[in-house]
Formats: C-alpha cells, structure tokens, sequence
C-alpha cells in the first residue's frame, strides 16, 4: 500500500487529463555524487502545459547506504510525489508515483524540476537524495525578446516622430497565433499595438508610441500577452527613455582671443549617434547650429567634419565679451541643432576669456 509524503499544492488548471499508462516504469538509478547528496535523473519526455500526467519512477539505491524517503519537497508546486516506501535499503528498490503539471505561465518549452528527500541521523549527517526531472513542454507559446526599450528623442512636442519595437512570438509545436491580445497599465492606450501572425508558430507583434506621449521621466512598466484559447500569458518588461541623438561637447567651452583680431572664440565638436527617426545620414547631411546667450544670438561655423561628427566654431566680439562678462566668469549658451530628421537643444557653460 503507497504512503503519502504529503502532496505539495499545485495550481489547477485542466485541459485534459494524461494517464499513468501513457508512460512507462522508469528506472532511476540512485548514485552517491558526494558525501552529503545521492542523486539521480530523469528524461520525462514529452509533457503538455496545463495538463496534468502520472510517471512512475522505480528507484534502485546503488550504495552501500540506507536512505530515507521520508520529507519529500519539489521545487515547484507543480509536482508532487508519493513512495511505496519510507526508505531504501542498499541495493533496494521501491517505486515513485509523481504527479506532473507544467503551469500555463511557465515561459519556454524547457522544463526542469527536482524533487528532493533530506535525511538526518543520529550524527546530525544530512544525505539529501535529489532526483532531477527534464522534459519539453508541448503546447507553451514564448516571446523571442522578454524586453523592449523606447528611445524617444529630447524634443518632447515632436508628434510626427512615431517610436516602434517588435517582439516574436513562436509556439511550440508550431500553430496558427490567432487568439493573442496585449494587457497592460494606462500607458498601454498610448500604444498602437499590430498582431501580425507570419507562419504557423511565428507571429510578430509591434508596439508604436507617438514620441511627445512618451513621458519626460520615461516609465519602466510590464505588458502581458495573453492567449485566450490556451489560457497562457508572458510577461513583457516595457520601458522607456529620453536621449538626446544629437551631443555637444565638451560641457564648458572656453573663449580663447584670437592672435591679431579683436574677437574671441571658443571650439566644439557635435555628434549624432542615431536618433529616433533612425535617420541614415550619408556624407552630405551637415547639421545646422545656431547658439545665443538669452535673446543674444552668437555666430557659429562649422568646422571639417564626417558624417555623425563635426567641430564648430563660435565667435563673439572683444565689446559683447566685455559686457556679457563684467559681472561673472561662465554663462549658460543654448545650441539648437537640426540634423536630419533630428532636433536638439542644449545648454553649456561658456568660461570667460582673459579680457
């Protein structure tokens, strides 16, 4: 007659029902790995999600050690295990009735348990006997991608710029995605989201935000995709960011007088590491610079460049450095920058010249 170890709660959740006598008795050696664990693995096979199934384990002790099967504990709520017998002498064996119930939330079609037996004696020795549990899961569908990062542009009251990332989906075996949806917090309604099934078992879902919705602080939330037919859903980390595409530095330029002329000026370099538009800038794409000092506007050229650097010059007259800095040593000078489908405002100290 079987002994109950006590069955662990797992969630229920039935489809339909896989018989014991679908699998047959596996055999499982128990071999000592160390001093302190005996152990033994399991190739399940083929298990279905949400879909509970019966194995049977016939377990051999191949050491020269008595081991208990009295406190039995899994790593999951979704297995649970009855023994014919409470321990096992060397050279025994005994048989092992394990429930299986891959949950409908777990997030790939590998699948790994263990079930585990410690066992202390008098000497306060403690022999853990593990049996690891491997099977592939039919019937489970899996994002490519558990993650998608925005990056919107600085420029904020941009409408016409839309930002969009994708995430595939595939199940396994492969089968028509019809029954997907997206849930998710308020953020949510400023997405335009497009389910595109693309072959049996793939389907690409896109996300698109028009860049002023997005959030100056950005956000970092969590989507589910849900599949209404099988009950399944995945979590989807979302989150985003603002970055400027467009840099100027250094943060401080410094006025420098020029030898024999009666003006000052000050040297940087302007840099595009690809922006929202995802613009393909070619050689012939120059930015377009112009700086001022509140309503003062300040004359900038461009210097040699490439195709996402340039260096710039400004120019300001001995007089105008003269008034601007009577009463301070740095100032704050704003650049606009237009590059491409890309808009830029920055702000940097000027350090005043020795007048």
């Amino acid at each position: 007659m079987l002994t109950n170890l006590g069955y662990l709660a797992w969630l229920i959740i039935g489809i339909s029902q896989v018989h014991a006598s679908d699998f047959d008795l596996i055999a499982v050696d128990l071999e000592r790995k160390n001093q302190f664990e005996v152990s033994g693995n399991v190739q399940v096979g083929l298990l279905s999600v949400g879909t509970t199934s019966q194995i049977r384990l016939r377990l051999t002790n191949t050491t020269k050690a008595s081991l208990s099967l009295a406190k039995a504990s899994t790593t999951c709520g979704c297995v649970s295990v009855v023994s014919s017998q409470a321990a096992l002498a060397p050279g025994e064996e005994c048989t092992l009735l394990v429930d299986l119930k891959p949950s409908l939330l777990h997030p790939g079609k590998d699948w790994s348990q263990t079930i585990s037996f410690d066992d202390q004696d008098s000497s306060n020795k403690v022999t853990a006997v593990t049996i690891r549990l491997d099977a592939d899961l039919s019937g489970v569908f899996s994002l490519e991608s558990q993650q998608l990062v925005f990056v919107a542009s600085e420029m904020q009251d941009a409408p016409d710029i839309t930002i969009s990332e994708e995430c595939l989906v595939t199940t396994s075996p492969p089968v028509m995605i019809d029954h997907l949806s997206v849930k998710g917090p308020k953020i949510l309604e400023n997405f335009e989201v497009a389910i595109t099934p693309t072959a049996p078992g793939i389907a690409k879902v896109r996300f698109s935000i028009p860049n002023n919705l997005v959030p100056r602080e950005g956000f970092n939330t969590q989507f589910r995709l849900v599949d209404s037919e099988t009950k399944q859903e995945r979590k989807l980390i979302v989150s985003a960011i603002r970055r400027a595409p467009i840099r100027i530095a250094p943060s401080t330029l410094i006025l420098q007088k020029r030898k024999g002329e009666e003006k000052f000026s000050a040297f940087g370099v302007v840099m595009h590491h690809g922006g929202t538009a995802k613009t393909d800038l070619t050689s012939s794409d120059e930015p377009s610079i112009s700086a001022r000092i509140g309503s003062r506007s300040l004359a900038v050229k461009l210097r040699h460049g490439s195709r996402h650097f340039f260096r710039f010059q400004i120019n300001m007259s001995s007089e105008i450095a003269s008034t601007i800095f009577s009463e301070t040593d740095s100032i704050r000078c704003v650049f606009d920058v237009v590059w491409g489908a890309d808009r830029s405002s920055q702000t940097v100290l000027l350090s005043k010249p020795s007048l």
